[in-house]
């Protein structure tokens, strides 16, 4: 079967499905997933990329973000009091195991990659829609690699 293993939580879609107008978040998402839900959505709306079909994957990013970014403060908070602790969990018995927090980080991590795929963030998917789409626009990412490059120059 092919990609096996992989989220797929959104379909392509034809090229008019582009949403110009980025809906309200979601109740359910946290401050902070509304704030990303409402971050990346002008984003892929500025870059042509969001469409109808892609609204459950803009959710699963936003909350994936919150959760990732949660992961990380409690990961540091705990390693300011003792270095270690956000990393590994001991019990009374002595056994040790990885925090909840670093798997929490990990899950959330493989969540949002798998969500930017949908959006052609990533070598592989990015020529997919590019032959979808022939806009004559330039990608999110042929535009970020220009603006680095003339940066440099």
């Amino acid at each position: 079967m092919k990609n096996q293993g992989v989220l797929s939580i959104a379909h392509k879609g034809k090229a008019s499905d582009k949403l110009q107008k980025l809906p309200k978040p979601p109740v359910y998402l946290t401050d902070e997933g509304k704030s990303h839900f409402k971050k990346w959505g002008q984003l892929l709306i500025k870059h042509n990329l969001l469409k109808a079909q892609h609204l459950a994957a803009l959710e699963i990013l936003a909350n994936a973000m919150g959760e990732f970014e949660w992961s990380l403060r409690e990961i540091k908070r705990k390693n300011e009091k003792h270095m270690g602790y956000g990393y590994i969990q001991t019990f009374q018995s002595g056994a040790s195991q990885v925090s909840a927090e670093i798997t929490l980080k990990e899950k959330a991590e493989k969540k949002i990659m798998q969500c930017l795929k949908q959006f052609g963030m990533d070598p592989r998917s990015e020529k997919e829609l590019a032959a979808e789409d022939n806009s004559g626009q330039l990608s999110m990412l042929e535009a970020f690699e220009q603006k680095l490059n003339s940066q440099t120059s």
